[in-house]
């Protein structure tokens, strides 16, 4: 029986250094996500291959200002867990029935979160969608203004609206853009390389051309990207299953912490 719990108490270990480490990494991705701009240069290089360097930039500029919550979300998560892991290896460790005590409640409940959370924004049609959304509106709102946010809205949009080599205005149509002010160029069917003189989308000319929203385009990008960004969450509470099954309440048990 020794030798079993031994082997159990270095697989309980394992799995939570593995499940430390790993957390503590999505933190800091979160960090750098938030204020970090050479991490997020090479991680949106990737991810819009086709963008300009200046580009970037601007989008950089607009995630750190306007995608907050996502960065802050990867950060708690990771911070909780991380802790719950490390309370996790001094209970095995220390054999301290009160820290193993709050361990198995904390995971289960941390896990709760995380799987609802993964089902919230993955398993159920559209919401993913929804919350990408939710940001570009954000930047909609800011379009036109003479200011950082102002200027990269517009690169932003202009850059959607020729991506894939097809036009596309908005998130909904050329309406989604504030009265008066110039439009992307995409809007009015235009590249943008004429030199003379510099071309611009007036509204009139937009509803004219009535090019098609931009809400398709951005939904089949999601959709092909998918995968990428469901791997990493389930993957990690892959890892947390082990330690929040009814096995881990027998594991403690065994080692004589219960």
């Amino acid at each position: 029986m020794g030798c079993f719990s031994g082997l159990i108490k270095l697989f309980l270990l394992i799995l939570n250094l593995v499940l430390l480490i790993a957390f503590v990494a999505m933190a800091t991705m979160g960090m750098l996500i938030r204020f970090n701009e050479g991490y997020l240069m090479d991680l949106l290089s990737k991810a819009v291959e086709k963008w300009p360097v200046r580009f970037l930039h601007d989008l950089i500029y607009l995630i750190q200002n306007f995608g907050a919550p996502v960065s802050i979300v990867l950060i708690a998560i990771g911070f909780l867990v991380a802790i719950v892991s490390l309370i996790g290896i001094f209970a095995l460790l220390c054999k301290v029935k009160c820290l193993a005590i709050i361990y198995l409640v904390s995971i289960s409940l941390l896990s709760v979160v995380e799987l609802a959370l993964i089902i919230y924004i993955y398993a159920i049609p559209g919401n993913m969608n929804k919350i990408v959304e939710k940001l570009l509106k954000k930047t909609l709102k800011v379009y036109g203004e003479k200011t950082d946010l102002g200027t990269a809205s517009e690169n932003l949009w202009k850059m959607i609206g020729l991506g894939e080599g097809e036009f596309c205005c908005g998130l909904d149509g050329y309406k989604d853009f504030p009265s008066g002010k110039e439009l992307p160029l995409p809007c009015c069917k235009k590249y943008g390389n004429e030199t003379s003189p510099s071309p611009t989308c007036t509204e009139t000319e937009a509803a004219k051309e009535n090019v098609k929203d931009c809400k398709e385009k951005i939904e089949d990008y999601i959709g092909k990207n998918k995968t990428v960004f469901i791997a990493v969450p389930c993957g990690l509470f892959a890892i947390q299953v082990p330690l929040n099954s009814k096995c881990q309440l027998f594991y403690f048990k065994t080692l004589q912490l219960l």
